[in-house]
């Protein structure tokens, strides 16, 4: 296997843990923010530290509100590490690589993208949050099933999951 495409298939599956992982994170926030009395304000911004990106993020946002937060956390282009971002590295990278995993997951990675161009801006407002999110995850848990099922086990495959696997540190 050639060591570029042994790259590009740690780099995508990498790109498409992100994607999920940062819905997630949202998704949470969004399921706290619900569950919180009232009488407490629920703030975003320590999910921007969380993610480690709080200097970018105040650079681009001197005086930040919440939406502020879940744009940049989501949607901003500007921010490497956003959804829209890490799933546009992940299409980019499998459009070089297509020939190497099945179209299946190509149709379902551009269709979690072309998603999130169409709908994105609706997962700023509380009342469609959820199940934005829910289709991201979904999705992601698509591509991953996708490739589970129907990648040969050979070295493309332990590439794959070296960019999902979380790596125990002994202590």
């Amino acid at each position: 296997m050639l060591a570029r495409v042994a790259d590009q298939l740690y780099w995508f599956s990498r790109y498409l843990r992100r994607v999920e992982n940062t819905a997630r994170l949202v998704g949470v926030g969004s399921l706290l923010q619900l569950d919180l009395p009232r009488s407490v304000r629920f703030t975003w911004r320590p999910m921007i530290a969380t993610v480690g990106a709080e200097a970018r993020f105040l650079d681009a946002h001197p005086q930040p509100e919440d939406a502020d937060v879940l744009d940049f956390l989501l949607l901003d282009a500007r921010n490497p590490s956003s959804l829209r971002a890490s799933a546009d590295c992940a299409r980019e990278i499998l459009r070089g690589i297509r020939d190497a995993l099945p179209q299946e997951v190509w149709e379902a990675v551009n269709d979690l993208h072309l998603y999130i161009d169409a709908d994105g801006g609706r997962v700023l407002t509380r009342r469609y949050r959820l199940e934005f999110i829910g289709r991201i995850t979904d999705s992601c848990l698509k591509v991953s099933g996708l490739l589970a099922a129907n990648v040969s086990r050979d070295i493309g495959f332990h590439f794959l999951r070296l960019g999902v696997r979380r790596w125990n540190r002994p202590t």
